[in-house]
């Protein structure tokens, strides 16, 4: 990538930060407080966004001054990197404003995705991130296709945990993993799981199948039927 070529794309992220602060500057000298009456939602279509990434300008402008701003800018500049409006918003999840200039450097001097970032920062707080990108839900199906997923995951975690404990050398003899009622928690949340994933799959058979559908043939699938319901059928999947 050639210098002129690269310099484009550190100003244009420059300018996208630039006008999502605007949004929320904007915004926040016409609603000072909050929103009310749906005037949020009005707003936010006027300006084609979600109501979320509003809100979430409207929090980068009420934390950063227009000196502060423009502190923010020459860094990118200097650091000759592209740092984006999805960085800004995982750096509002650091408390104290000297973190977000230490974190702000390190993401230019690392050249860090925005995952990247994420991950260090919980690791400061630890505080899950609260930025991203919602389950695209379309229709029912979409439904059903997340709660498996998280069924999948859920499962996958717990062989995680019972292979650590069984691993030799486990230093966890007075942890979290030997507690008692740890313990009980975490089977009441296999339990709850486990019924979840029977409801996912009985109302996956109330939906219809598209118009045309070919019946499958030869090997018998586990995806419809609750009698054979069981943890090892997610390998199916």
């Amino acid at each position: 990538m050639t210098a002129r070529r690269h310099g484009k794309i550190v100003a244009k992220a420059i300018a996208e930060i630039r006008e999502f602060y605007e949004m929320g500057y904007v915004s926040l000298r016409d609603f000072p407080e909050h929103f009310s009456g749906g005037k949020g939602r009005e707003l936010a279509a006027k300006l084609g966004i979600t109501l979320d990434h509003l809100e979430k300008a409207r929090l980068f402008a009420r934390e950063y001054s227009k000196a502060e701003l423009g502190r923010f800018y020459r860094e990118i500049e200097a650091g000759g990197f592209r740092v984006g409006i999805q960085h800004a918003i995982r750096l509002l999840r650091l408390p104290e404003m000297s973190q977000r200039w230490k974190f702000l450097k390190l993401t230019i001097q690392s050249r860090w995705s925005c995952r990247q970032l994420a991950d260090a920062v919980q690791e400061l707080t630890g505080r899950l991130p609260q930025a991203g990108r919602l389950p695209k839900i379309g229709n029912q199906v979409d439904v059903i296709r997340q709660l498996r997923k998280i069924s999948w995951q859920w499962r996958q975690l717990r062989k995680a945990i019972v292979r650590f404990e069984e691993k030799p050398g486990t230093v966890a003899a007075n942890g979290i993993l030997k507690n008692r009622r740890f313990k009980n928690r975490l089977e009441r949340c296999d339990e709850a799981i486990e019924k979840l994933y029977r409801c996912v799959l009985e109302s996956a058979q109330t939906i219809p199948k598209p118009a045309g559908a070919k019946p499958k043939t030869g090997r018998k699938s586990r995806r419809n039927t609750t009698e054979s319901f069981s943890w090892d059928s997610f390998r199916t999947w």
